[in-house]
């Protein structure tokens, strides 16, 4: 039995990415206001597809955060981020009953859709959406790299092709790509666009107070992305969340600011 392209491709592989991208799509269902989208007329349901596209991009993607100047771990976790949202937008016109993020997502007005009466390969459709992302989320990957994207996308190309005709996948591939640019203008608007290149701004003027941050034992003087958290988030509320108060700073061995201080040390 063929597995679902998306979800569970990811759902075997990759559990984390599950959790966030189904998150995402249970918040979107709870949206009565917005109709579940159809699959496109005279298409072939997107979990008639192999799920080796939606498993072939994220390891690709992992491949280009280790060989990309400047990914640290939160600029790695938005490019990911990114980078579901294409997948799941290039495919989602293929799943019965399930719904655009269009309006779901803090920011994200409008997406492009795929002509009426039409026929896709979703397969098609993911690939190029992929592409763009991997080309524009990662671009200070090293040439080795680069290379791997073209490689992968012009093997899944061929592929579909074989088992489809030129012009499906050529429509599909068209509307792929216009939804990962969609995807990409609308991340370069979120306060971390190219955050790779400050992750350790020179500008910024490290606080002084007790229990404030202090230089680490690789030499750092300055704390990694300090406004990172200036950033969009992925949901509006959640940039509404008061977080919990921090412990009360003390230096007694038995306080409880010690004792997780003390625990993170050991």
């Amino acid at each position: 039995m063929k597995n679902s392209l998306f979800f569970v491709s990811i759902k075997k592989r990759f559990p984390t990415a599950l959790a966030a991208l189904v998150a995402l799509t249970i918040y979107s269902c709870r949206d009565a206001s917005q109709e579940p989208v159809e699959p496109t007329a005279n298409s072939k349901g997107t979990e008639t597809y192999s799920a080796d596209v939606a498993t072939k991009w994220a390891e690709m993607d992992l491949v280009l955060t280790q060989n990309s100047t400047g990914f640290t771990p939160p600029v790695a976790a938005r490019a990911l981020g990114y980078a579901g949202v294409a997948m799941y937008e290039a495919v989602v016109p293929g799943i019965k009953d399930n719904r655009s993020l269009v309006k779901q997502l803090n920011g994200l007005a409008d997406l492009p859709v795929p002509e009426a009466n039409q026929e896709y390969n979703w397969a098609a459709s993911a690939n190029a959406a992929q592409i763009y992302m991997a080309k524009n989320l990662w671009p200070t990957a090293n040439e080795a790299a680069k290379k791997k994207i073209d490689s992968l996308g012009t093997v899944i190309r061929n592929e579909l092709i074989a088992s489809s005709s030129q012009a499906i996948v050529e429509r599909s591939e068209s509307f792929g790509y216009a939804i990962g640019k969609a995807i990409f203008d609308w991340s370069k608007t979120d306060g971390g666009h190219e955050g790779f290149t400050r992750n350790f701004p020179a500008t910024y003027k490290v606080p002084v107070f007790p229990g404030s941050w202090q230089p680490t034992e690789n030499g750092r003087t300055i704390p990694m992305l300090p406004y990172w958290g200036q950033n969009r988030t992925f949901i509006a509320a959640n940039g509404l969340l008061t977080p919990p108060a921090p412990l009360t700073i003390s230096t007694q061995v038995n306080s409880p600011y010690f004792q997780q201080y003390y625990d993170v040390y050991k």
